[in-house]
């Protein structure tokens, strides 16, 4: 190889080279390099894929079972968390009274816990003060010992002295408690925190293995139960009254018992009677009370430990490995025949299944994701496109909701995908008729190719194959020629379509055989049916000509027989050709026999369908012969007493017709004997009449008869057969007449004369009123008349037969011209006329009439009319109400009029119903509605329904017309008027008065409708008075029923914490919009005054703000008594600075002392607060009677200096300030990420911050992670390329830190990165790699030279 062969060679491989070179000559980092070349090269190979997901479908904790769960603390719990979706934490809550309870629980069946509570008399810890405290109360009031009593003998007994009972055990009852985490790492207290209200909450997303949340007791409050013991004495007051007392004790005896256990002291006096005993009772089961230790600190449980039950946390997704998602074989797939797969079964939800596709899969088969990713299972439809041998794969890509991680990943192997059979049993053909063998398997092969277009699968395939077919061609083997039996003949299929982009993806088997039938065979009997396969041989005709006058006649199976023709028939049969023989080119489209044979010859003629070629074989026949008559005359007018009527050259008649006619021979005469005459009746349709008798004159040449009955006679169809002496035989008529013959060519005979009748297509009316009848539908009338010769008296004489009115003018005339237009023959002489009357009117038919030409007598006719009505339009029935829409559906609050219209002209009032129900409901009124009657302004028919109310009401309306058309039914839904309003009644409290006693308002409002929405509430609307502030009326029960809702307020305890100014409101509303309301505000004012903080003020309070936020402080006293002036002020505090503020400066007062209490109005400047800084407004004052207000410590009145209402609040215009702490723009930290330290300041409080890398936010810290430790630290991940971080923080106010940002930062550990982007190192590499080629280059040159001069 030459050295410029060589230079070629490594040109191709720049790569190669620098590599080499630099290996070889520079200290600079290989790997990276050779990384890069690798991953270059690999690049060109990557396969392009196409992806398709499954419909989204968002996946919540909730679906996968993660919930917040509430927790009892003594029963085992499992949770269930994911690491692997968007807050996936485990939570379980354990309420404060749950909290309680197992403190409770645990507690008081501790033995240590009881042990702790002793009582030592007159001690000094809290549990025998407050002992001795209720034992002293006891004795000094003497609640809770028996009442003293005297019986009939005079004997007292009295009790006293209660001590406290050591034989009755102390029984502790845990009333109140506090708890905290007794440590933050063992078990499952990592998880749990104890909350404010206290209750417990374990929120976790890491696993726990039966851990249980270990606390311990910080305060209890204690119902502490014990017993005491009471003196019982007895004393007979009776003894010192007794006969013989010298009225002085002197002498009698006195005993005491006054020792427990029954000992005691005896005295005796004056006459040594008993006068009375003590005894210490120890058993009384009702000597029992209790004491409450509150909020106890220490001793008395106070550190006791406490736990739950067992906690068990486990990840949702745990159980999923490598084992999860199993290889799919698809088998079984046959073309466009969808199937459907499963392809993960692991019964998790929430998994997001991804398909990737070879884009060559795509004309072959379709494959989507038919299920959920809330079912368990999940599932592939494949839809194949087209056959195919071999395997084809795709993947699914299986990620967790979270779109974080990869779950796995499932193959699906495609095993190919077959053709579609048709078998041969599908495409077999039904037996065929007999063509000739070319058109036969042309017929099959058309046959073959539709069933199979009919088996494809689909209307796109059939589309696609429309004009192609599948079979070209088709050859039948064993055809039988001669088609004189059947042949089954074998099915040799020629070339076939199989390469058809259709045609291609079936499996397509031709059936073996196909049977022909023989030529089907009409002999002369059975001329005129239709064959098996259709062929209507009726249509087989032959054409002739008979008569003088050469008519054409078409000889047909009917009436072949019925006359001599005179020329030879010519065969023809539309759409077929004809042959004697069967010879295919034989066939023509006419046929005539070549025979001139007269009488009946009969010929078989074979037939070819021109369209479907199928040959029938069918015999026909027909008669032929001659005549030639000679006549002398004939007249028609011979009988005078006959009435006739000429028209035109016709000769009508009355009863019969008469001819005579004259013959005459030249030669041998006339044999009358022999003679006979016929004539033809086209009334009866019989030709060949015979005339007889016939009556001849005494010449014995003239003959006459008679034509009688209705007879219609064409003169030249009378035929004289005269035979002369000879025997030669001659047929006569008139054209064959010497003389010239009477100018009449019919004779026409009418003995039946006519009639006229009227007939009506329902004779059944809906309903007869008025003389007339009514029908709801159209209704036809018929005019029938009998005339056996219609047709002449229509030509003759044209009339008017009857005359129709509707609503009293002409409607419709019934006549008769000489088309005879509109009349239909009904046969047998009878001829209809009919009218279809369908318009809505009153019709009156006049009289029919009718007569022939003749006229007179039985040649003329009449008939009778009627009169009646046809309506076919339902009444239209409209209900229009006064009022517009309710209120809750059905109620009105006002009358209602409901005004009912009838459009409808055959209208009877009797006809239609009106209802109009009513009931009370839940009240005592129901007041019927007032129907009125009906008016009427032409076919306008109205009433009124009025509904004044009270009530429960309904209306329905029905009904119908004269002719039975029923209107549509009109059904209100029910509907409730109801006028008056609720009744509210307030009592036991005056509006704006105060209260220092006793205050227990109660509410009531009443509505026979009352409505969920009233409403009864007591709202506090004054300023705390201490940091526990309830409100007493709240909670109280309201009595609900349909009618009323009432509420008694019990009169509120006397603690600072009641307080207040209410607001009794009653809302009352019923379901008809009636509405009433009632309100009275009132003040409890035990301890001086109370407050009212306006609403813009209540917004500001506890609140960070900036000054264009802050409004002026309204703060509004209320105080039974009134104030003392010299002791209200104003303090304002910023930060630890206190200034009292001036009257008029710095804010304004005004009072209103004009009702149940005295109001003081303050509004403090915001001028005053518009520096940065933590505020408080503080409110001095004290009433007439010397009490201070304090509505924001405890303690209130405990001095007589003042104290006040406060409100608190921040004013911050200052932004936060944000700086790194270790990170700086164009840094460059090689390591895999670096952990940077953000420092964040401001002037009051920080309420959140916020860091971005590229735009994309990174780390969020809130308030309470920035006040726990102002600088938070961040991760920034490695990077090929160069980072810009920015950083932004807000402070409780609202205020924004400008941006702060460090650009160009690289983070990396990779030699070949950090090589980039060091510009020095990377210019002397390429120095370095040009030096080499340039070395390269020049020994190269050296080497050719020399080899050149050798």
């Amino acid at each position: 190889m030459s050295v410029f062969d060589k230079l070629k060679a490594y040109s191709r491989k720049p790569a190669a080279v620098i590599l080499a070179t630099v290996m070889a000559t520079s200290t600079i980092p290989t790997t990276p390099i050779a990384q890069a070349v690798t991953a270059a090269y690999a690049e060109s190979s990557t396969q392009t894929t196409k992806e398709t997901k499954a419909a989204e479908t968002k996946v919540t904790p909730a679906d996968l079972g993660i919930k917040e769960t509430p927790w009892d603390g003594k029963s085992n719990i499992t949770l269930t968390f994911s690491t692997h979706i968007d807050n996936g934490e485990a939570v379980a809550t354990i309420s404060a009274d749950q909290v309680k309870a197992l403190v409770k629980d645990q507690l008081e069946n501790s033995e240590d816990f009881k042990n702790q509570f002793v009582y030592t008399k007159s001690g000094q810890d809290a549990l025998s003060k407050q002992i001795d405290a209720k034992l002293a109360e006891i004795n000094k009031t003497g609640k809770g010992l028996p009442e003293s009593t005297t019986d009939e003998d005079g004997n007292k007994t009295t009790y006293s002295d209660a001590v406290f009972n050591s034989e009755v055990a102390i029984t502790p009852e845990v009333t109140g408690c506090k708890v905290e985490l007794a440590n933050s790492t063992d078990g499952a207290n990592s998880a749990a925190t104890v909350n404010d209200d206290g209750s417990i909450t374990i929120k976790t997303d890491k696993e726990i293995k039966e851990g249980t949340v270990s606390l311990k007791v910080t305060q209890l409050s204690v119902k502490a139960s014990f017993g005491y013991a009471y003196m019982k004495k007895v004393s007979n007051t009776a003894a010192s009254g007794s006969e013989g007392s010298d009225g002085n004790d002197n002498g009698r005896i006195s005993i005491d018992v006054g020792t427990v256990g029954g000992s005691g002291d005896v005295h005796l006096e004056g006459d040594g009677q008993m006068s009375g005993s003590s005894t210490q009772v120890t058993d009384d089961p009702k000597a029992k009370t209790d004491v409450t230790l509150e909020n106890v600190t220490s001793g008395y449980g106070v550190g006791m430990p406490v736990s739950t039950a067992k906690v068990t946390a486990n990840e949702y997704y745990a159980g999923i490995d490598s084992s999860t998602f199993a290889d799919v074989n698809a088998e079984g797939l046959v073309y466009k025949s969808n199937q459907s797969f499963d392809v993960y079964a692991g019964g998790l939800l929430g998994l997001k299944g991804v398909i990737v596709s070879d884009g060559a899969n795509d004309e072959l088969f379709g494959a989507e994701l038919t299920t959920s990713i809330l079912d368990k299972t999940q599932t592939v439809q494949i839809t194949p496109k087209k056959a195919f041998e071999g395997e084809r794969t795709f993947t699914i890509n299986w990620a967790y909701p979270n779109g974080k991680d990869n779950a796995g990943t499932t193959t699906v192997h495609v095993k190919g995908i077959a053709k579609k059979p048709i078998e041969a049993d599908q495409l077999v053909i039904d037996a065929q008729y007999y063509r000739f063998q070319d058109d036969q398997e042309k017929n099959v092969c058309d046959l073959l190719n539709q069933k199979v277009k009919d088996q494809l699968v689909d209307d796109a395939d059939k589309d696609a194959v429309k004009k192609e077919d599948y079979f070209k061609s088709v050859s039948l083997d064993g055809y039988d020629e001669t088609g004189a039996s059947t042949s089954v003949c074998k099915i040799k299929p020629g070339a076939t379509n199989d390469k058809n982009d259709v045609y291609s993806n079936y499996e397509i088997k031709c059936p073996e055989s196909v049977s022909v039938k023989p030529i089907e065979s009409m002999v002369l009997e059975d001329w005129g049916k239709t064959t098996d396969s259709g062929e209507k041989t009726a249509e087989l005709t032959l054409t002739s000509k008979y008569g003088e006058d050469n008519h054409e006649w078409t000889i047909t199976h009917k009436n072949f027989r019925e006359r001599y023709v005179k020329e030879l028939p010519v065969a023809s049969w539309d759409g077929h050709t004809l042959s004697k023989d069967l010879v295919k080119d034989s066939f023509t489209n006419t046929w005539k026999n070549d025979t001139d044979e007269e009488g009946s010859p009969a010929y078989p003629l074979y037939a070819r369908n021109s369209k479907n070629g199928i040959i029938t074989r069918v015999t026909v026949s027909y008669k032929y012969d001659r005549t030639a008559p000679t006549l002398k005359n004939i007249t028609f007018d011979n009988d005078a007493s006959v009435k006739k009527v000429p028209k035109d050259d016709i000769l009508f008649t009355d009863q019969k017709s008469d001819v005579a006619y004259t013959l005459a021979d030249e030669l041998s005469g006339v044999d009358h004997d022999n003679v006979k005459t016929t004539y033809d009746d086209l009334k009866s349709g019989k030709t060949g009449i015979l005339a007889d008798p016939l009556i001849w004159d005494k010449s014995g040449n003239r003959a006459r008869f008679d034509i009688k009955g209705d007879s219609e006679v064409p003169v030249d169809s009378i035929s004289i057969h005269a035979v002369d002496a000879a025997g030669n035989v001659a047929t006569l008529d008139r054209s064959k007449s010497q003389e010239v013959p009477e100018k009449v060519s019919k004779l026409v005979s009418n003995s039946s004369g006519v009639t006229v009748n009227v007939s009506y297509s329902d004779t059944t009316p809906q309903r007869t009123a008025n003389g007339k009848g009514y029908y709801n539908h159209g209704r036809s009338v018929t005019f029938t008349v009998t005339d056996p010769f219609f047709k002449y008296t229509k030509q003759y004489e044209p009339q008017q037969i009857c005359k129709i009115t509707r609503d009293g003018s002409d409607y419709v005339t019934v006549s008769l011209d000489q088309q005879g237009s509109g009349w239909k023959d009904l046969g047998n002489d009878t001829y209809s006329y009919t009218v279809d009357l369908s318009a809505d009117g009153d019709y009156v038919i006049g009289e029919a009439k009718f007569h022939d030409v003749l006229g007179g007598g039985i040649h003329s006719a009449s008939a009778n009319g009627e009169e009646f009505v046809i309506d076919q339009t339902a009444p239209k029935l409209n209900v229009s109400w006064n009022t517009e829409a309710a209120q809750n559906g059905k109620y009105y609050n006002a009358a209602r009029t409901a005004t009912i219209t009838v459009e409808e002209h055959n209208f009877d009032p009797n006809l239609f119903k009106i209802e109009a129900p009513v009931s009370a409901g839940n009240g005592d009124e129901a007041t019927p509605a007032q129907i009125g009657g009906w008016s009427s302004n032409g076919d306008t028919h109205t009433a009124t329904v009025t509904f004044p109310g009270q009530g429960v009401y309904t209306l329905s309306v029905s009904g119908e017309d004269l002719a039975s058309n029923k209107s549509e039914s009109y059904t209100s839904p029910e509907f409730v008027i109801d006028t008056i309003k609720p009744k509210i009644d307030i009592q036991n409290v005056v509006n704006r008065t105060a209260y220092a006693g006793e205050v227990a308002p109660t509410a009531a409002v009443h509505d026979t409708n009352l409505a969920d929405g009233t409403s009864i509430e007591v709202s506090k609307i004054s300023y705390p008075l201490s940091k526990d502030d309830p409100n007493p009326y709240a909670g109280a029960a309201i009595n609900t029923s349909a009618t009323d809702k009432s509420v008694s307020y019990l009169n509120p305890a006397k603690t600072k914490g009641n307080d207040g100014v209410y607001t009794l409101t009653v809302q009352a509303i019923d379901l008809a919009g009636n509405t009433e309301s009632e309100a009275v505000t009132w003040s409890v004012n035990r301890f001086g005054s109370t407050y009212v903080i306006s609403d813009n003020t209540g917004k500001m309070l506890d609140q960070y703000l900036k000054s264009s936020k802050t409004t002026d402080v309204k703060v509004t006293e209320i105080n039974p008594s009134g104030l003392d002036d010299n002791k209200t002020s104003v303090e304002l505090t910023r930060d630890t600075k206190n200034t009292t503020l001036k009257s008029g400066d710095n804010y304004t007062t005004d009072s209103d002392t004009s009702s149940g209490w005295s109001e003081y109005n303050y509004t403090v400047s915001k001028s005053n607060y518009d520096k940065d800084g933590a505020y408080r407004v503080l409110f001095h004052s004290e009433d007439a009677a010397g009490n201070s207000s304090e509505n924001t410590m405890e303690g209130k009145n405990a001095k007589k200096s003042g104290a006040a209402a406060e409100i608190n609040f921040a004013v911050d215009d200052t932004a936060p300030i944000a700086s790194f702490v270790d990170l700086a723009s164009n840094g460059k930290y090689e390591e895999s990420s670096h952990k940077a330290k953000v420092s964040f300041e401001d002037n009051l409080k920080l309420s959140k911050a916020q860091i971005k890398v590229n735009g994309k936010t990174v780390a969020t810290f809130t308030a309470d992670q920035l006040e726990k430790s102002p600088i938070r630290e961040f991760t920034l991940d490695g990077s090929s390329s160069k980072q810009d971080v920015t950083v932004v923080a807000w402070d409780a106010a609202g205020n924004k830190s400008k941006e702060l940002k460090a650009t160009g930062v690289l983070v990396t550990n990779d030699s070949f990165v950090l090589w980039m982007n060091n510009l020095p190192l990377m210019v002397g590499t390429i120095v370095a790699i040009v030096v080499v080629a340039g070395g390269i280059y020049m020994v190269v040159a050296k080497k050719r030279k020399e080899n050149e001069e050798k």
